[in-house]
């Protein structure tokens, strides 16, 4: 029998979170593993679905080593993949809990859309900006 969940779990419209935190890292494979078959089951009871292919795992750690041991985590009987980086709701979150990437990615986003304006300016012919 499924009890209740043991991270923390945010639900923002079609998007889901599931947290954790410890210092033992098998423990936080043990916990995670177990929220995600609670959240199958909920998922079943309540006819919503998640794609599996679709489930990242981002592990945060402030280590400025990179020793992170080989964690497996499953949803759906589908292995999921880690990534380096995630965005979340409009945040693009890094495994290495800075912003640079977040930053980067805001500011190319800008110089694309001023790229557009720039072309829109130029075909209707006006060069003054």
């Amino acid at each position: 029998m499924l009890g209740t969940r043991l991270g923390l779990c945010r639900l923002y419209a079609d998007d889901n979170s599931i947290q954790y935190a410890d210092k033992n890292v098998h423990k936080i494979e043990c916990m995670l593993n177990y929220d995600l078959t609670i959240l199958e089951k909920w998922s079943e009871d309540w006819l919503f679905q998640f794609n599996p292919n679709k489930t990242k795992v981002l592990f945060f750690e402030k280590s400025i080593y990179n020793s992170t041991p080989q964690l497996v985590f499953f949803y759906q009987d589908c292995q999921l993949e880690f990534v380096s980086s995630h965005k979340h709701i409009g945040v693009l979150f890094s495994d290495d809990l800075k912003w640079f990437m977040h930053i980067d990615n805001i500011v190319n986003h800008a110089y694309e859309k001023l790229g557009l304006i720039r072309n829109s300016n130029l075909l209707c012919g006006e060069t003054n900006y």
